[in-house]
């Protein structure tokens, strides 16, 4: 059975990380691409509403890092079209919470040590 797309909003939950971790950025936001054809890649990560470059790539590899931490690969595949994803944003602040509770709960379980039987 095929794994469903949740990119979206997994790229929703990471931002609100990211405007959490990085309180002097209130207009900060993911921008991604991905290929066409593949659940498991995004192809491009921007972050937008950061001017200061140097801190702008820093928050740019959290992200990317927050990416791998929940499975997926992140980089261009040489010859693939791309296309942008929409980034699932929260619309309440009880919305907010809940995307930081399933971050949260997502990052512990893919860092939990496979059971060897």
């Amino acid at each position: 059975m095929a794994r469903p797309d949740e990119r979206e909003k997994h790229l929703g939950w990471i931002e609100v990380q990211l405007r959490l971790d990085h309180p002097k950025f209130p207009s900060l936001q993911i921008i991604a691409d991905s290929h066409y054809g593949s659940f498991n890649n995004v192809a491009c990560v921007e972050i937008w509403g950061v001017r200061d470059r140097c801190r702008m790539e820093k928050i740019q590899e959290q992200a990317k890092g927050l990416l791998r931490d929940l499975g997926y690969e992140v980089g261009y595949l040489s010859g693939l079209d791309t296309y942008e994803l929409y980034v699932e944003r929260p619309e309440s602040a009880h919305e907010k919470i809940e995307f930081l509770r399933s971050l949260n709960t997502a990052l512990a379980e893919s860092r939990k040590p496979d059971d060897a039987s």
